[in-house]
């Protein structure tokens, strides 16, 4: 066995060990899920079908951005400020007082570094 198959084994079981328990890693996984489970439901209330709109909606952003970056010389500052904009909504108080409540100061934390990144990142 090579010695990078020894690493993922030990990672697989690492995982599987803390996912089982009531972990901060359980409680994340779980959150995400649930976030999946809302937007594909939302997908599908607009009549299209996850996968597809998922495949649109990247496309769209695509297309969209190579457009105001061709068009306008303050394309960069647009994506910046639509970044903000997207992570105030994550931010607002209804949402923040729930994670709060649910998963606690620690998680919280967590949860909101991550869905910051996944915003900011494209």
């Amino acid at each position: 066995m090579y010695i990078y198959d020894r690493f993922f084994l030990q990672k697989d079981n690492f995982l599987r060990e803390n996912l089982d328990k009531n972990t901060v890693l359980h409680k994340m996984k779980n959150y995400f899920n649930l976030l999946l489970v809302l937007t594909n439901r939302k997908i599908k209330k607009a009549g299209l079908h996850p996968g597809l709109g998922y495949l649109l909606g990247l496309a769209a952003f695509i297309l969209l951005a190579e457009y105001l970056f061709q068009k306008t010389s303050f394309a960069k500052y647009l994506v910046i400020l639509s970044c903000l904009s997207f992570q105030f909504q994550l931010s607002e108080k209804n949402r923040t007082d729930f994670l709060q409540s649910t998963f606690g100061d620690k998680t919280k934390n967590k949860i909101r570094i991550l869905e910051n990144l996944m915003v900011s990142i494209p």
